[in-house]
């Protein structure tokens, strides 16, 4: 007979799915739901948990990355992990099976999913980017001396079946992503506002439906941000540094096991564009006649682009 209790909301790290986890053990967690919502004195007596490389080799109970065996214990938040190490920019598949209070033994939960960001520093291959691009403009169109913001792009091709791409950023300042002409994620104020001369904040964008055979297009717009707009009671800017930078980089993963990652660096093209300024809190000042249409799709033509 099964027990009468289940596994669900499987997180790690306290997200659901999440796409760039860093740290080596990272922490599971779940919740235990009663088989009948009126049920009492229910409770987890002991877990198991399998983490493997695929679905499939989930599917047949081998935890190839992780087979906890049975471990007697209610606990079900923050479960280090203790596993086989972790490979940077890898997705891991995983479930848990529970015992309830008369030790009987439930159903394998559904299999939930993380993925590593750059485990090791090594592995990060992106070079910091930044250009001191300004545009000549008329005094009077200047509020706070701010920098503009700042156009990136990298045309690359494809010539295999992609199983998987993950484009990772992060900035000394603030971004926006572009892939193939569209905008990435939803995030407004990204990476967020830390302590830059101690750490800084990367994001990760799954774009595997967005990547195609055939030539492809990554695009950022940065400005300013924390780094180096006017913030806090003192009436001054470049808290941190004047010139805001972009670091990124897409690992893609092929049908035929290859990978394959493209970095920021000296091959990225930049330019401005119609925000003549971009503050964080003095606002923008926005040119539409310096729009640039098509600026992140692969086949708008970048020849006159500077490099940063």
């Amino acid at each position: 007979m099964k027990n009468s209790i289940y596994p669900t909301e499987l997180k790690c790290e306290h997200l659901n799915s999440p796409l760039a986890i860093d740290i080596k053990k990272p922490r599971l967690s779940w919740l235990c739901i009663p088989e009948k919502p009126t049920a009492k004195n229910k409770k987890q007596t002991a877990y198991r948990i399998l983490i493997a490389t695929s679905e499939e080799n989930l599917s047949k109970n081998k935890g190839d990355i992780w087979d906890s065996k049975k471990i007697v214990s209610n606990k079900s938040n923050d479960i280090i992990f203790s596993g086989k190490a972790l490979s940077s920019f890898k997705k891991y598949f995983w479930k848990i099976m529970l015992w309830d209070e008369k030790n009987k033994l439930g159903d394998w939960s559904e299999i939930a999913s993380f993925a590593t960001g750059a485990v090791k520093e090594s592995d990060w291959k992106g070079e910091w980017l930044w250009a001191a691009l300004k545009r000549a403009i008329d005094k009077k169109h200047i509020r706070c001396g701010g920098n503009p913001a700042i156009y990136y792009r990298k045309k690359f091709s494809l010539n295999k079946n992609v199983e998987r791409a993950v484009l990772y950023v992060s900035a000394l300042g603030i971004y926006e992503p572009y892939f193939n002409g569209k905008r990435v994620g939803d995030d407004l104020l990204a990476p967020g506002w830390t302590d830059y001369n101690e750490h800084v904040y990367y994001n990760g964008y799954d774009v595997t439906k967005n990547i195609k055979k055939g030539d492809n297009a990554i695009g950022c717009l940065l400005a300013d941000g924390w780094y180096a707009s006017y913030y806090g009671w003192n009436e001054h800017r470049d808290h941190y540094g004047n010139n805001p930078m972009l670091n990124a980089q897409l690992v893609i993963e092929f049908t035929n096991g290859k990978k394959q990652i493209i970095a920021t660096d000296r091959s990225w093209k930049v330019n401005v564009g119609p925000f003549i300024e971009a503050d964080l809190l003095y606002g923008e000042i926005y040119d539409a006649r310096k729009e640039i249409p098509d600026w992140s799709k692969p086949n708008y033509n970048d020849e006159k682009w500077p490099i940063p």
